[in-house]
């Protein structure tokens, strides 16, 4: 235990008021700053919330007429994003590419590990915990889920996904836990953590600790809790292409069932430019190469949108689908919209380029259906609503407008998106994944920091698959002056320290802690954000004529 942490806290259990993981209670952080060192994590004093008035100058300050909001929430919502759940086995694994990661040709290839990934499953059962405990003693209408649930559009990745959601038997063999070609199964290669190890490696280098047994309880089946709640599923880029780049064809589908794992690139293979050109091009052009043997698996088959749709019609949980239909496995889609809450619309959408790359972009077909979604709930439409769209990727990642032979659709970036959303004042946040960071940004209508009836928030949140391994609640208000939302942090159910490694909540403690000391993960070390990113109460204003409208059909909630 480190000096500073608070021995009454050090291992805190589920206390029946669901304020386990509130950070406005106590917070779990560095107990200091990483320097290249392994360093414990502590206990902090809870984070109140800040006012964020960017969009409503003045409703924080003491002028708060017209802004005090309702006694009931017209929303309460539970965002969690970017488990990024690894079969470790797989030959679409490139992880040996961490140790090119210093060579610009293969940067935007890495990460391709990370030491805690081994313990993914057990990270995603604390946080699905955390959120149980809080829907048990509060109310929670939905569980959003932004993105990247899987590593690279594998069936098993995403079978073994849907149930630590839902809840149910767990077997993390299924996704090569334990296994001898597994990352901790290779005790002689150095680039890799070794938890019950004796040889040095990279990572107990820099002082990460040996853990022995650890590897070996990460694969013990477990039955997983589930979020408790309805839950609703984003399609990210980690869901719809090879390792979250490169389209995956029937030929690549058909290898990566096979019984090889490649070790290194192909003998002679070097990048024209860049490895990630050449890998959305073809992503076969890594296989071919020294290897090692794996079970055969064809659960590993790739997943098209069809495919990935249909594991949802097919999946256990409410609501049917987790907001997919029928509709979107016949016609190719992922977006969606969810109306089940009186007064709200939660729209979802599919910002994967299709062509390629890891950021996103909307096709012309999904825009004009994002503007015709817009206008059915529109302040003098017949079913007003006040909407927050759910994206994997947030307006800063809209950047993608690669097309190929095969797709050549116009393409609709952030600015376009943006001046839509901005046409329609009844969007009131955006919610998102696939920078693994915690981030609130205003977007306030025609770049004006106050414009009643226009502008609206987004709310990008931390991965769990990283440091920090937290999820996000959000809760929507009507004031006489427009929406309040209040965004509140939780940590994972995980204790803070553990002893034995061998329980799920315990391995999970053990994945927060090795990567709060990974220098290499995709949100960095400070992935946690700042204070005006986490707790945080932002006011939205909108039309008189909106908020009249929507507080008549919040009447009809039960």
């Amino acid at each position: 235990m480190s000096d500073n942490a608070q021995p009454d806290d050090s291992r805190r259990v589920h206390t029946g008021d669901g304020a386990i993981s509130d950070t406005t209670r106590h917070r779990i952080v560095r107990a200091e700053p990483y320097q290249g060192r392994y360093v414990e994590l502590t206990d902090a004093p809870g984070e109140p919330h800040v006012e964020r008035n960017e969009l409503a100058p003045g409703a924080g300050d003491g002028d708060a007429s017209g802004w005090t909001p309702s006694d009931e929430p017209l929303l309460s919502l539970a965002q969690l994003t970017d488990f990024q759940l690894a079969d470790l086995i797989s030959p679409a694994r490139t992880d040996y590419l961490q140790r090119r990661s210093d060579d610009p040709r293969w940067t935007r290839m890495t990460p391709s590990y990370r030491p805690e990934e081994f313990l993914e499953l057990h990270a995603i059962e604390g946080v699905a915990a955390s959120i149980r405990e809080f829907a048990e003693q509060h109310h929670l209408d939905v569980t959003v889920t932004t993105g990247d649930n899987t590593d690279s559009a594998q069936h098993n990745e995403l079978a073994t996904y849907m149930r630590l959601v839902t809840g149910g038997p767990v077997d993390p063999t299924a996704l090569g836990v334990g296994h001898p070609s597994s990352p901790t199964g290779l005790a002689d290669d150095p680039a890799y953590w070794h938890p019950s190890g004796t040889a040095p490696d990279e990572f107990t280098d820099r002082g990460v600790p040996r853990r022995p047994g650890a590897d070996a309880a990460a694969a013990k089946p477990f039955t997983a809790t589930g979020v408790g709640t309805p839950w609703l599923t984003v399609y990210g880029n980690h869901d719809a292409l090879v390792q979250g780049r490169a389209v995956g064809s029937s030929l690549y589908s058909e290898y990566v069932q096979g019984n090889r794992k490649p070790v290194e690139p192909p003998a002679g293979y070097e990048p024209r430019d860049e490895a990630l050109v050449d890998f959305v091009a073809d992503p076969m052009v890594l296989t071919g190469g020294p290897s090692i043997p794996v079970p055969a698996d064809p659960d590993r088959r790739v997943l098209d949108r069809e495919g990935y749709v249909k594991g949802h019609l097919a999946a256990d949980g409410l609501p049917v689908g987790h907001g997919f239909s029928e509709l979107n496995a016949e016609t190719h889609t992922a977006y969606y919209v969810w109306d089940a809450v009186p007064g709200m619309r939660i729209i979802t959408l599919d910002t994967n380029n299709a062509a390629g790359f890891w950021d996103g972009a909307l096709n012309d077909g999904q825009f004009t259906w994002l503007a015709e979604r817009l206008a059915e709930v529109s302040a003098d439409s017949d079913d007003p609503r006040l909407v927050i769209i759910a994206a994997h990727h947030g307006l800063s990642t809209l950047t993608n407008g690669y097309r190929d032979a095969e797709h050549h659709e116009e393409l609709h970036l952030a600015d376009d998106v943006e001046a839509l959303l901005h046409r329609h004042p009844q969007v009131i946040a955006w919610i998102s994944g696939h920078t693994h960071v915690n981030l609130v940004t205003p977007r306030p209508a025609d770049g004006q920091q106050s414009s009643p009836g226009g502008g609206f928030v987004e709310f990008s949140t931390a991965a769990v698959s990283e440091w920090p391994v937290q999820w996000r609640h959000l809760e929507v208000r009507i004031a006489p002056r427009g929406a309040v939302i209040r965004s509140t942090i939780h940590d994972s159910a995980a204790p803070l320290h553990a002893e034995s490694w061998q329980t799920p909540l315990e391995l999970a403690s053990l994945h927060r802690a090795v990567a709060a000391n990974d220098p290499d993960a995709v949100g960095g070390l400070e992935a946690q954000g700042s204070a005006r990113d986490r707790n945080v109460i932002v006011h939205v204003p909108l039309p008189p004529e909106l908020v009249s409208a929507v507080l008549r059909a919040s009447l009809t909630r039960d």
